[in-house]
């Protein structure tokens, strides 16, 4: 593998990382505002659809380019969502929680 491959792949994976914070804490910042929001249904349904629209762009937009970087991608992604879970879940309840 050569040394601009793994750069490439390096920046996939910190790509899924950004989006995996963007969905993942735009959701939760959601959440904490919901409650405040005179509309909730309107704040939530917007917050989703704006946070998957530009999830799903950046993942076709990989999948175009190249397979196992979308992967990667992903990968990042998942990661980011099992650390903030865990992270947040920390505070929420003192402890951590997955699910």
């Amino acid at each position: 593998m050569m040394k601009i491959e793994i750069f490439y792949y390096g920046l996939a994976l910190l790509w899924g990382l950004v989006l995996g914070l963007f969905y993942f804490g735009g959701l939760w910042w959601t959440l904490r505002i919901f409650t405040q929001k005179a509309r909730p249904r309107l704040w939530f349904g917007l917050s989703f659809l704006i946070r998957a629209f530009v999830v799903m762009l950046s993942f076709r937009i990989i999948v175009e380019k190249d397979v196992i970087a979308f992967f990667i991608t992903f990968v990042g992604f998942l990661l980011m969502r099992f650390f903030l879970t865990h992270k947040l879940g920390m505070v929420r309840k003192g402890k951590a929680h997955a699910y």
